[in-house]
């Protein structure tokens, strides 16, 4: 096993502190690679980029129309949970919903096919 396939165990591990020796070896690790290329950054992409949050008031977002990944169920670009008791299903709607988006069947009750919404 090699170093780096050592820290990934350690990084799973439930042990704190093999979590933060695992960070503290990839943080090394990269920053190497950034002394290699003299600081530089890669191309296609600039100094500034990096990803940023973007803060919204509700009022400042104008209704619209959502574009439905699953009809009155799912919308497309959304965070969605999937919620409930142990057991009750919601790994296997995930499988399905997983299943369905990478064959192109449509979802249950659903008159749109998979794709954008026209």
């Amino acid at each position: 096993m090699d170093k780096w396939e050592e820290m990934e165990l350690k990084a799973n591990s439930a042990d704190v502190h093999d979590k933060a020796e695992a960070a503290e070896y990839w943080f090394n690790e990269f920053s190497k690679l950034k002394l290699k290329t003299g600081g530089k950054v890669p191309a296609g992409y600039k100094e500034d980029d990096k990803a940023r949050a973007i803060i919204k008031r509700f009022s400042d977002i104008p209704p619209g129309k959502p574009d439905w990944l699953w009809e009155g169920h799912i919308p497309r670009g959304m965070f969605v949970i999937i919620g409930g008791d142990p057991g009750q299903g919601k790994s296997a709607v995930g499988l399905d919903i997983a299943a369905r988006i990478s064959t192109g069947k449509p979802f249950i009750h659903s008159s749109l096919p998979i794709g954008r919404n026209e």
